[in-house]
């Protein structure tokens, strides 16, 4: 009789989220929080069982590309799933067929090369596994929630329930806001479910000794995080927006804060075709006082077209008062029907021009960090939750070391697109510079204490500061 080979021997973390994996309630199920968790065996491994489970069942493996699937995800698979249960395996097609009938597809992202993520539609799976969450986009989360349970086996046989599996370790993404930080608040509620799991938990690497002492000798920051398991320490070393606290700080600047109908919304643009993006805000009609308060309230975005945009805030906002601000080049392009971006708005939302209130230029982004850190550290800012990509944003802007102008913000096309972020500058420079200049920043020129200088340098006159007393009255 030939010797039985062992290829995965699921500790309790692991068994813990295959039985998650075939109860009847979780969906959407997240394993991970830390490196060597067993976060990528315990995914393959668990695809492998509904495979064996469900006969004539479709999957998919997605990765962010697919030179990563044959480098990472590929080679692991190989080294767990039982060569006896293999039929066949496609290169071209990247399709492994068990004897069962059972398929598993390897599944490149390629979000970069297909941002309306053309290559999903028609795809017919019963579930996914989502490996590294944190480097694909949330948008091919929720197309992985559309196409799951869309195959349907031959008659006879089994449909299990529409699944989506994720890994990840802790990022500030879309995996922390729909995963980590509702199971951190005790809200996370079926069919979401979050499994956390550390290299502690993995039997197999702590009896490495040497291995785990080894690990101390890694930085404060990344230790926390990929040995931790530390979602909350932050990442960002040179903040942009310093004065902005997360969900998990006392004032936070985030909290569900209510539409209010009788209020005026104000929507701010970025423009940008890739993509189209804008914020949505209510503020108290007097700044500073008692009561004041500026909310975001909704944003809105994606590979749309303008007109698309503003039916949608049109079909959330039917009875509001609009008025329109943002980025100033959109006054520049045009883009079609001799028609830039904000007369095409303007025209959508019916507005009148007293209702589009556009900056005549963009502050340089040291006066915006001014701007915007006082606002924040100042004033009564909230942002509702739901507004992920502007908090995303928002944790994750950074000063950009390389420029030789000061606190330039750090953008590429990338990971920091920044575009709503962006549009929050704007809003902010739109109605808030000049009483922040007035309450804030022109302090020394009221007839208190102290004037500026009316030139930096004058001749035969010694200079001791930046700024000279003057007596009351002098």
């Amino acid at each position: 009789m030939p010797e039985t080979q062992v290829l995965f021997d699921a500790f309790p973390k692991q068994q813990e989220f295959i039985a998650a994996a075939f109860d009847k309630t979780s969906k959407y199920i997240l394993y991970g929080g830390g490196i060597r968790s067993g976060k990528t065996f315990c995914g393959l491994g668990t695809l492998i069982l509904l495979c064996k489970v469900y006969p004539h069942t479709r999957w998919a493996i997605v990765r962010d590309s697919l030179p990563t699937l044959k480098r990472n995800t590929i080679p692991s698979f190989n080294k767990i799933v039982p060569s006896n249960f293999v039929k066949s395996y496609n290169q071209d097609t990247q399709v492994v067929t068990f004897k069962n009938g059972s398929q598993i597809l390897f599944f490149a992202e390629n979000y970069h090369d297909d941002k309306e993520l053309n290559r999903w539609k028609g795809l017919e799976v019963n579930g996914f596994l989502l490996e590294e969450a944190n480097e694909l986009q949330e948008i091919s989360f929720y197309k992985a929630i559309e196409r799951a349970g869309s195959h349907i086996p031959p008659i006879g046989f089994t449909k299990p329930k529409p699944v989506v599996l994720l890994t990840c370790n802790p990022s500030w993404t879309w995996v922390k806001t729909l995963f980590y930080d509702k199971h951190r608040d005790g809200t996370i509620q079926e069919p979401y479910k979050y499994i956390p799991a550390l290299i502690t938990d993995n039997p197999y690497i702590t009896a490495d000794e040497e291995y785990m002492s080894s690990l101390e000798n890694l930085p404060h920051i990344q230790y926390q995080i990929f040995v931790k398991g530390n979602w909350d320490i932050n990442l960002n070393e040179y903040p942009w927006l310093y004065a902005f606290k997360d969900a998990h700080e006392p004032d936070t600047h985030i909290a569900e804060v209510p539409f209010l109908p009788t209020f005026p919304i104000y929507i701010t643009f970025d423009i940008n075709a890739d993509p189209l993006s804008c914020t949505v805000w209510q503020m108290s009609p007097a700044k500073g006082q008692r009561g004041s308060f500026l909310h975001c309230i909704n944003e809105f975005g994606g590979h749309i077209k303008v007109e698309d945009i503003c039916n949608q805030i049109k079909a959330t906002y039917p009875n509001s008062i609009m008025y329109v601000t943002g980025d100033r080049s959109g006054q520049n392009e045009d883009v079609g029907r001799n028609q830039t971006v904000y007369q095409i708005i303007q025209s959508l939302l019916q507005l009148s021009d007293k209702q589009m209130n556009l900056n005549t230029h963009n502050l340089e982004h040291a006066d915006s960090r001014i701007l915007c850190n006082i606002m924040f550290a100042q004033y009564p800012v909230l942002i509702h939750p739901k507004c992920t990509n502007l908090i995303a944003d928002c944790r994750k802007a950074t000063v950009d070391q390389k420029s030789i102008k000061g606190s330039q913000l750090l953008k590429d096309r990338g990971t920091y697109k920044m575009d709503y972020f962006d549009g929050m500058r704007y809003l902010l420079q739109t109605y808030f510079n000049k009483y922040v200049k007035e309450k804030y920043l022109n302090i020394l020129n009221k007839k208190d204490n102290f004037v500026m200088p009316t030139q930096q340098h004058e001749p035969k006159q010694e200079r001791y500061a930046s700024i000279a007393y003057k007596p009351e009255g002098g």
